[in-house]
Parts: C-alpha cells; sequence; structure tokens
C-alpha cells in the first residue's frame, strides 16, 4: 500500500495520472479519498453508455462523504480513458 503527500488535496487530473501509472501487474485498485478530487474521478472515468444505469442513476447530482463506487475496465493502466461504473454504495446517512 502507497499513501503518498502528493495525493493530500490532489485534483481529479493529479488522481487519474497517478492511476494510470499503476504497474501493469496490478489488477486492482483502491482509491481513498475526498472531495472534489475522489469523486471527481468517477465522474471523469465512468462512460454512461457502458455503466450500469442504476449506478450512473445513483450519483446524478449527489456523491457524499463515505460513497463507494466500483469502476471496471479492460486494458493496461496507461491506456485508461474511460471505465464503466458498476455499482455504487452509498453511507445509510444519504439513503434517507
Amino acid at each position: 500500500m502507497e499513501i503518498a503527500e502528493r495525493f493530500y488535496n490532489a485534483g481529479t487530473d493529479t488522481l487519474i495520472n497517478a492511476i494510470r501509472e499503476l504497474p501493469d501487474n496490478c489488477q486492482v485498485a483502491l482509491l481513498v479519498g475526498h472531495a472534489p478530487g475522489a469523486p471527481g474521478v468517477v465522474y471523469e472515468l465512468a462512460d454512461p453508455t457502458t455503466s450500469t444505469p442504476e449506478a450512473v442513476k445513483a450519483i446524478e447530482g449527489r456523491f457524499p462523504a463515505a460513497a463507494l463506487a466500483q469502476l471496471q475496465f479492460d486494458g493496461d493502466w496507461t491506456g485508461m480513458e474511460t471505465a464503466s461504473l458498476v455499482s455504487v454504495k452509498m453511507p445509510d446517512s444519504a439513503s434517507r
């Protein structure tokens, strides 16, 4: 696990570029962050044409603290341009 100071308060572009720098043998990555960077990554990468409609609807206009989004894509990290948003888990307080 890597925790790097350069990502603290990082914007969407910085975070996406960091994802693209992941090694080829990495098959799963977990990005933990706060707004606006982390939600920005989801909004920027999620392709509405390949994403699960329920997942896209869940983040329309909101991405509360503690929300989890699962993105999937095929290919190398370096070539990632878009991904499928396959699921979103909202915190219990956001669903009320």
